[in-house]
Order: structure tokens, then C-alpha cells, then sequence
């Protein structure tokens, strides 16, 4: 049972989402794709979408993303960590912060979006657990 101001949402579930979401999503996203892209293969002069590109899968770059993330939290949530891992951690922390800005260039629509506070604390993660 449920307690009052408790959630259910675990590590454990964290975990398992960020497993298969990319894929879930990529065969969600795949079917509908195809029709677009059929819709524009067979589009005739006169048609809307004649002459447009065919539809990318977004997926691809998706999954490179969340799996730069995923090397990191793996190392990250261990118990504990050695001086090389630490280090570690650091470079997959500084590896994950390029990879979202190249796969998400404008976040909320600012161009300056990814300069916040909480972004940069993933580098500041090791410091944080050597105090």
C-alpha cells in the first residue's frame, strides 16, 4: 500500500524506464514515420508535400544521448568509488553535458538554455563526494 506523501516511483523503476523508453519511443515514432515518408514518396507537383525531405528518425541521436547519461549514472550510484573512478565520473559527467547540447542545441527555446546551475552540478558531483 501507497504511504500519504510517498512515491512509488523507485531507483529500480528510474532504472527500467531509462532501459527501454528510447526504444519504446523509437517503435512508437516508427510507424507513423513511414507513412509520412510514403506520403511524400507518392506526392504528385500540385501536392503540399511533394519536394519535401523524407522524415529522420529522431530516435537515433535519442538513445546516443541517454546512453552518454547512462554510463555516467552507472558509475555514479556505486556504493563506492575510487580515486580513478571519481575521475571517471568527472569526464562522463563533462562527456554527457556536450552530448545533450549537440543532441538538444536549444532547450526550452533559449539559446542560452543550457546554462544553468543544475546542469554544471554534474561536474561538481565528484567534488561533492570526496568532501
Amino acid at each position: 500500500m501507497k504511504r500519504a506523501g510517498k512515491s512509488s516511483f523507485t531507483g529500480s523503476r528510474m532504472n527500467n524506464i531509462m532501459l527501454v523508453l528510447p526504444y519504446v519511443l523509437r517503435d512508437l515514432v516508427a510507424q507513423e514515420r513511414r507513412k509520412i515518408n510514403a506520403a511524400i514518396k507518392s506526392a504528385e507537383e500540385d501536392d503540399p508535400l511533394y519536394g519535401h525531405p523524407l522524415v529522420e528518425d529522431p530516435c537515433e541521436p535519442c538513445i546516443e544521448a541517454l546512453l552518454v547519461f547512462m554510463h555516467w549514472y552507472l558509475l555514479i550510484q556505486s556504493r563506492e568509488l575510487t580515486v580513478i573512478e571519481l575521475v571517471e565520473c568527472h569526464r562522463r559527467g563533462k562527456n554527457m553535458r556536450e552530448k545533450l547540447k549537440e543532441t538538444f542545441p536549444v532547450k526550452s527555446g533559449e539559446e542560452s538554455g543550457w546554462k544553468f546551475g543544475k546542469f554544471r552540478a554534474v561536474e561538481h558531483c565528484v567534488v561533492t563526494i570526496i568532501f
